[in-house]
């Protein structure tokens, strides 16, 4: 498979096909999150579910690219007012689809009691060094392949080539996701 199909899906498959892969993969992280007792709070945040319902679990899925397609529509409009929804959702879609190997990485190895630790100032032990760079090993390749699939979709859905707009989608990226996770806390469901 060519490289430039991994890292950039959006110029090889019609907008249909993005669309209907991207929400089996909403679907998919929808039910790991409620397996997992975690939440999508924001595009690339998870958190505790603390109300373990199905229902919750994916309006939180939901909320967070609802949220994120908001705020990089209006953005794109910005740049290009041809920009259409359809290749922004299709963007943030394809973004979350690995978001499941980290969700589930969170079920089975225990930040909150690795953390809790670290909070507490209490000494770590070997295997929870080792876990938390297991977790960091499994997760970190994905959470990176997903802001570049998000970056390459909102690129070519835009036509952004200045560095300057990059700058300023990197920007609005990095606001955007402290944002979805204050809204998502304060909602508390």
């Amino acid at each position: 498979m060519n490289s430039k199909i991994i890292f950039n899906p959006f110029l090889k498959f019609t907008e249909k096909q993005l669309l209907i892969f991207g929400l089996l993969f909403f679907f998919i992280n929808g039910l790991v999150c409620y397996y997992a007792r975690i939440k999508i709070d924001s595009i690339f945040h998870f958190s505790p579910l603390k109300n373990s319902d199905l229902a919750i679990a994916f309006f939180y899925c939901g909320f967070s690219i609802v949220f994120a397609v908001i705020v990089l529509f209006i953005l794109g409009i910005i740049f290009n007012n041809k920009t259409r929804l359809i290749d922004i959702l299709n963007a943030v879609l394809i973004s979350q689809v690995f978001n499941f190997p980290t969700v589930l990485a969170t079920k089975f190895i225990d930040l909150e009691k690795i953390s809790g630790k670290a909070m507490q100032n209490l000494h770590l032990e070997f295997t929870d060094l080792i876990l938390l760079l297991v977790f960091v090993g499994i997760t970190l390749p994905f959470i990176i392949y997903g802001i570049v699939l998000l970056y390459n979709g909102f690129r070519t859905a835009t036509n952004i080539k200045s560095w300057k707009e990059i700058a300023i989608f990197a920007v609005v990226l990095f606001i955007l996701l402290p944002v979805s996770q204050s809204i998502s806390y304060i909602l508390r469901l």
